[in-house]
This record gives structure tokens, sequence and C-alpha cells, in this order.
């Protein structure tokens, strides 16, 4: 993937957006599909529910190929 966004990487590491969903307090497969990026708040929720997606200064680590 060249040039992934935040919204690439992580419905990578999700396994997809059904699982981003469920994994997510209160949101829809559908809503994570609108998304033109990943909402802050969404990113400090996952922060704290996938610490190992993230380096120590918070920002989402690449996906390996």
């Amino acid at each position: 993937m060249e040039n992934p966004t935040d919204k690439d990487i992580i419905l990578v590491r999700a396994g997809g957006a059904r699982n981003l969903a469920e994994m997510l307090d209160d949101i829809t497969t559908q809503a994570i599909y609108a998304w033109r990026e990943v909402p802050k708040g969404r990113m400090y929720e996952l922060m704290r529910k996938r610490p190992e997606w993230f380096d120590p200064a918070g920002n989402l680590l690449p996906v390996d190929e």
C-alpha cells in the first residue's frame, strides 16, 4: 500500500471495519466507512485499547508487509 492513511493502517491492523467497530465503543461499521480520517477521540480510544499499535510518542506504527 503506497502512502497509507491512518484509517488504512488501522483497518488493516483490526482486520476490517467490522472488527474495528466491535473493538470501539458505540460505533457502527457504516460510520467507520464514512470517516475521511480517524477522529481524534477514536485515536485516543485505540491508544488505550491497542497500545501496541502506537509508538511511545503516540504515533501510529506502520503495518509490516
